[in-house]
């Protein structure tokens, strides 16, 4: 965000809204476009947010994760230590708040990544996830088609 001039703060918030709610890499350039601002600062506006976004999402799920495995370590450890008899602790705080933290960055990826794939394919470009997947559409609709006839080559 440091590249951007202090003028564009309400297009950076106003992106940065767009990708949480998964609004389209179009339906932003059109609204950022609405608001008089130039091509190169669209890109580079929403280059920054699906940066932003997709950290975020990563560090929900890797802190969610150490709260998650930490509140569960401490509950099986205690458990096994004490089972003759003792004291127990269950670390159901740091259990509830690791997934509830941990879910949430699993959904923001997934989102993060739906939309990337959507933007992909309205762009026509392959994705890092598989391309258009149109040529697997293909290539089963011709197996397909050729089953049907009985055009197989040996």
């Amino acid at each position: 965000m440091s590249q951007l001039s202090p003028k564009r703060d309400n297009a950076w918030q106003y992106a940065q809204n767009c990708v949480a709610q998964g609004i389209s890499r179009r339906g932003i350039k059109e609204g950022l476009r609405d608001d008089g601002i130039l091509e190169e600062e669209i890109d580079l506006i929403i280059a920054a947010c699906r940066e932003a976004h997709q950290k975020e999402a990563k560090d929900n799920l890797t802190e969610g994760f150490f709260w998650l495995g930490g509140g569960l370590a401490v509950t099986v450890i205690t458990m096994v230590s004490f089972a003759q008899g003792g004291v127990w602790i269950i670390a159901y705080g740091a259990i509830l708040v690791g997934g509830t933290q941990f879910f949430r960055g699993l959904r923001q990826f997934r989102r993060h990544r739906a939309w990337l794939r959507v933007d992909a394919q309205a762009r026509g470009k392959e994705d890092r996830f598989g391309g258009n997947r149109q040529p697997a559409t293909m290539l089963r609709g011709a197996a397909t088609g050729a089953a049907m006839t009985g055009d197989e080559t040996d």
